[in-house]
């Protein structure tokens, strides 16, 4: 019986599947060069002056990795400004890209603008007998008008208004939560996140803006003298001390801040109350261990001694005598 047409001899007499070689057939040799033998020739053709581009290219995409942050630091207080400077210089540090806007250049951060000139600074001016005389009432207005009147010198500052009208970018905007709010625009111009940062224990206002405002039948106001055992005459005196300064804040100096950062920030900017309360977190330098134990909400966090630099842990051995022997 003859083979049919296309068939192989030996087979069932079914063609070969597409693409499969019949059984017993030679494989051709292949004509083109293999992938392998192929990539070799391609890294062996690459210059000398690609592989450098292209490591430029890989060590930028890297440096491009860390944030872009704003650090608005506009009270004039050296003491406020050497429990910030540790962490900002850490993030700059970890590769991070910070324009710190301060009383007090360091040169240690990508740029810098100087608000030396637009308000007196606060070094070693407070005499110990001040503090003897202290007056919850004053006070408060004493730090709101500090906190007034750095507003304006210091949002016309030409290095300011220069920033306020670049089209620079920020991934987030840290500001001190103290004694007045016509700094807040800056997260609002820039379209970023907020964190607040606190130098001392919380301002009775500055909670609110997480979430924790302060509870005034168990949490003393910063202003007054009280602890936490307070009596309960005591804890009416905090609380009608605490409404009238929220009172005062409110109706007073927080429409003033509102008038200046209208001005500087242009039309559009939202109420600063509003801006307060879209901060994110913050950072309170405090701590339970040597402050009030307090219930806080997740979004403050107590970062007390996180301005004391690693090489001071260790306490050195000080011989102390505590009685006279007399």
């Amino acid at each position: 019986m003859g083979l049919g047409k296309g068939r192989v001899k030996g087979s069932s007499g079914r063609q070969p599947a597409p693409g499969r070689m019949p059984a017993g057939a030679a494989a051709a040799p292949c004509r083109g060069r293999s992938w392998a033998r192929r990539s070799a020739g391609w890294r062996s053709s690459m210059s000398p002056s690609t592989a450098l581009l292209l490591l430029v290219v890989a060590a930028a995409a890297g440096a491009a990795a860390g944030a872009r942050i704003l650090a608005v630091l506009p009270h004039a207080g050296r003491s406020h400004h050497l429990v910030f400077e540790p962490l900002l210089l850490e993030l700059q540090r970890r590769g991070h890209d910070l324009t710190v806007l301060s009383h007090f250049p360091s040169g240690g951060y990508t740029r810098e603008l100087d608000l030396r000139g637009t308000m007196p600074v606060l070094d070693s001016v407070l005499p110990l007998g001040v503090l003897q005389s202290l007056n919850p009432f004053t006070d408060y207005m004493t730090i709101a008008r500090i906190g007034h009147d750095s507003c304006e010198p210091i949002l016309t500052l030409p290095a300011v208004r220069a920033l306020l009208a670049s089209n620079e970018t920020f991934d987030l905007v840290l500001d001190e939560a103290f004694n007045t709010d016509c700094f807040l625009g800056f997260a609002h111009r820039f379209g970023a996140p907020l964190v607040s940062l606190s130098s001392s224990v919380l301002m009775p206002w500055a909670g609110a803006r997480v979430g924790n405002p302060l509870n005034p039948a168990l949490q003393p106001n910063l202003f007054l003298w009280f602890t936490d055992a307070m009596t309960l005459w005591e804890r009416v005196l905090n609380a009608a001390y605490t409404a009238l300064v929220n009172v005062v804040k409110a109706l007073h100096w927080d429409r003033l801040a509102q008038r200046v950062a209208d001005r500087n920030f242009g039309p559009g900017l939202p109420p600063l109350r509003q801006l307060a309360r879209n901060a994110s977190l913050l950072l309170v330098n405090a701590h339970f261990s040597v402050n009030l134990p307090l219930a806080e909400v997740p979004g403050v966090v107590e970062v007390g001694g996180l301005h004391i630099p690693d090489y001071a842990r260790t306490l050195p051995k000080v011989n102390v005598c505590l009685f006279d022997p007399r």
